[in-house]
């Protein structure tokens, strides 16, 4: 009996994980928003050299505890480099480590999982793969969990038309490895 009680906790979910969250532009974030409501509607004076520890003490205020945070910085696509709306990201990511019971209450202040396609514990639950062109002929390659390979290999049910040129996607630099990084799959 205490074998299978071992067993059935081996086989449960982590007990904390890494949520996320694209900023966007114009203070129209949740956490600024309510910053400004609580400062006489003066968008002006919004600290942005602040941003982050405002956010924490957004989630602080719902009760979620931040067990480790950290900021990122990506560079935007081209597509969205001139994009002037509100809703179009700002080139960070905030990432917030959570015990399992503030999944709930974190995701609903607007933080996401990640897809367990690419969810992670260690750099060896995630391998590459390519579409059916590969990058030598214009395909992508990309990280994902390696119980998701079938998954990945039976989307494609023909033979697609592969332009034949070299991609110059990001991950198709063979020097990049698939690694875990709070608990996402990417290769860097």
């Amino acid at each position: 009996m205490l074998f299978i009680i071992l067993m059935l906790g081996c086989l449960s979910k982590p007990d904390k994980i890494w949520l996320y969250l694209y900023p966007v532009g114009c203070t129209d974030n949740a956490w600024q928003q309510e910053w400004v409501v609580g400062h006489s509607m003066n968008f002006s004076s919004y600290p942005q050299g602040e941003d982050a520890e405002i956010f924490k003490a957004y989630l602080k205020a719902r009760n979620v505890t931040i067990l480790e945070f950290a900021t990122e910085h990506y560079p935007i696509p081209q597509e969205l480099a001139e994009c002037s709306s509100c809703s179009c990201p700002r080139g960070d990511i905030f990432r917030v480590l959570v015990s399992d019971k503030d999944i709930k209450t974190a995701t609903s202040a607007g933080l996401k999982e990640v897809l367990q396609e690419v969810y992670c514990n260690t750099d060896e639950d995630c391998i590459a793969v390519e579409d059916l062109c590969g990058c030598a002929k214009g395909g992508i390659r990309k990280p994902i969990n390696k119980d998701f390979k079938d998954k990945w290999d039976d989307q494609f049910s023909a033979a697609p038309k592969c332009s034949g040129i070299p991609s110059d996607y990001p991950y198709c630099n063979q020097t990049l490895k698939p690694q875990c990084i709070y608990n996402e799959c990417h290769i860097a």
